[in-house]
């Protein structure tokens, strides 16, 4: 649905390359974009959990995937 809500959100693992991810078990997105952008912001904003990401005003301070189960 359009105007989903997430009521619950977990941080699951950080992940340097593709083999280090987990199985996937629900569907996936990706927020892909320049370093300080506000992707991290981006992901906090939606899950209204504000320490779900690591938010830093230093470039480039998160590198890799960050996997992380939403749910109801």
């Amino acid at each position: 649905p359009l105007n989903a809500t997430v009521k619950k959100s977990q941080f699951v693992s950080s992940s340097a390359s593709v083999e280090q991810c987990p199985k996937p078990v629900l569907p996936e997105f990706a927020v892909i974009g320049r370093s300080n952008v506000g992707k991290s912001s981006l992901l906090n904003s939606l899950t209204a959990n504000s320490k779900l990401a690591k938010v830093s005003k230093m470039p480039g301070e998160r590198v890799g995937a960050l996997p992380c189960l939403g749910g109801n």
